[in-house]
């Protein structure tokens, strides 16, 4: 927090332990709105002082409100840190899925301490439709996930796979010849693994 916001925060909080419920979803949308109109513009300390206000209205905002701040931020390159943290770790998936399927905020670190505490199915479909993942990601997916989960990142080129993983799905394959075949169609699959992946399309 910047010392010029934190006068600022302080009668914020004194102003939020009597605030109703309507105030803050009321007073979060316009702030949000403020945010949004010159977003690129602002500087991280700037930014930094949206990020500490906005923390602080979420904390007993309505589920629909919190749904709109997550769709609203999930394009924005800079948006506020912790809020976009914190949304996506909301257990509601509505909350957190725009987040954790579009957010460029997010970071690797962030997606994996995700997917690897909270494995529901529907949560991990979500992560698995942003644009392109990397191997430290798709490790816990592809552990964590389903078949289906696998598959879409497979026929993502833009995926990123470690060779353990590869290795994961190969073992996987358990005559699904179909799925052999999409891993074999991938230009990074390692070398040594093609083998059993042919065996198992000759069976």
């Amino acid at each position: 927090m910047t010392s010029v916001a934190q006068p600022l925060i302080v009668e914020l909080d004194s102003v939020l332990s009597r605030a109703p419920a309507a105030w803050r979803s009321m007073t979060l949308r316009r702030l949000t709105d403020l945010f949004l109109v010159d977003a690129a513009s602002y500087t991280d300390d700037q930014v930094a002082v949206f990020d500490d206000v906005m923390g602080r209205l979420i904390e007993k905002s309505d589920r629909r409100t919190l749904i709109e701040l997550s769709n609203r931020l999930a394009p924005v390159s800079n948006a506020p840190i912790k809020v976009v943290g914190a949304l996506a770790r909301h257990v509601d998936t509505q909350i957190a899925g725009p987040l954790l399927e579009r957010s460029s905020v997010l970071t690797d670190a962030d997606l994996v301490e995700i997917a690897d505490k909270d494995h529901r199915e529907a949560l991990l479909s979500i992560m698995v439709a942003r644009p392109h993942l990397s191997e430290a990601v798709t490790d816990v997916l592809i552990r964590r996930g389903n078949p289906a989960i696998s598959r879409k990142i497979i026929d993502n080129p833009d995926d990123r796979i470690s060779e353990s993983s590869f290795a994961r799905m190969v073992t996987s394959v358990e005559g699904n010849k179909e799925f052999a075949a999409a891993i074999l169609k991938r230009e990074d699959l390692p070398a040594e693994l093609r083998p059993w992946l042919d065996a198992a399309l000759a069976e």
